[in-house]
Order: C-alpha cells, then structure tokens, then sequence
C-alpha cells in the first residue's frame, strides 16, 4: 500500500512538473532531473530561461551534454531539441556560435539521434528545413542569408548604382584594376579590328 501511495505522489510530482512546462510542451525525463541533482545543475531553472531566450541559459543548457551519456543524453537532447524552436532558431545558433567544436560536434550527433525519439513530428523534418542557422552554427557553417524580396534587390541595386555615379563635378579617374572594365577598354578591341 505504501508503494502504490509513493508511486501515486511521484505520479503527480511528474504531472506538476510537466504541467510547469505544460504551455511550451517539452519532455523532460526524470532521469535527467536525477542525474541534474547530482551535478547541482538547476536544469528545470535553466530550462525555463532558455525558453524564454537567455542565451547563457541556452549556452549552459547545452553544455549540460558534458553531464550526461547513453539514454540520458538522448533524452536531454530530446529537450534540447524541443526547445529550439520556443526559444527561436535566432537565439540558439547564437548562443551556440561561440562554444567550444568539440560540443557542437556532441550536441549534433545527439540532437539527429534525438530527432528520432521526439514525439513532435514537425521536429523529425531536416533540421536545417526549421532551425537552419542552429543546424548552420552545429556544422560550423557560415550562416544562411535571410531570403529578399525582389522589390529589396532592386532598391538594393540602385542603391550600389546610385553610390558608384560620380557626384556632379567631380573628375572620374579610370581604375587600374585588371577586373574592371570600362567602355574605352571594350572599344579597343574593335578598333584594333578595324
């Protein structure tokens, strides 16, 4: 009886957890919560601040990887996982920028695994298809262009044309750049021919 009434309290110990964590929905395994207890890291704490975009949280939350191995780290990168797209793709390759190769290099290797173990189907897609500049900082990549419109592109263009035009009155030197070309060198050929 007594075991029956222990296992009904840590059922709702783990509920309340979950029911903490309820509104973002990221799995956190009891597992992890012991061996984060041992190692004095307030991983429920960190948790939270990651979500909402600390990026030492997210760095830290990280670097919890150094704590774990076999399925607690899977299970740890399942929440890392989880966690990437609450706290934005934008916060976590920053936070991620800077930390040591050889973490990036684990924390790849266990966020793949991972993606197979999450319940979340939209998180088992190409992680560069939904966090491509995480998946850009993990591969030590340089990060991807956000997509521009071409109504950007032209004005960006008359912006670079409108820089190169010489101001009014101003002498015009001719390059010296093998590179460049100007209308008196792409005439001379054909003066030549004639």
């Amino acid at each position: 009886m007594k075991k029956l009434f222990s296992n009904s309290l840590i059922i709702l110990f783990l509920a309340s957890a979950f029911a903490a964590f309820g509104q973002k929905e990221v799995y956190i395994s009891k597992d992890v919560l012991k061996t984060s207890e041992w190692a004095n890291f307030a991983y429920k704490n960190v948790l939270k601040k990651a979500i909402a975009g600390d990026g030492p949280s997210i760095t830290d939350f990280f670097k919890f990887n150094s704590a774990v191995d076999g399925v607690e780290a899977l299970e740890h990168n399942v929440t890392c996982l989880e966690m990437i797209p609450l706290a934005s793709d934008d916060k976590v390759a920053n936070a991620l920028l800077f930390t040591v190769p050889k973490l990036k290099k684990v924390v790849l290797d266990r966020i793949v695994l991972a993606q197979g173990r999450t319940q979340k189907a939209e998180l088992k897609k190409p992680m560069a298809s939904w966090a491509p500049k995480t998946w850009a900082v993990l591969n030590n990549q340089p990060l991807p262009a956000p997509p521009v419109s071409e109504a950007e592109m032209a004005e960006k263009m008359k912006n670079i044309d409108a820089a190169n035009e010489p101001a009014p009155g101003e002498v015009v030197r001719p390059s010296l750049s093998p590179a460049v070309k100007t209308d008196e060198a792409r005439q001379m050929p054909a003066a030549k021919k004639q």
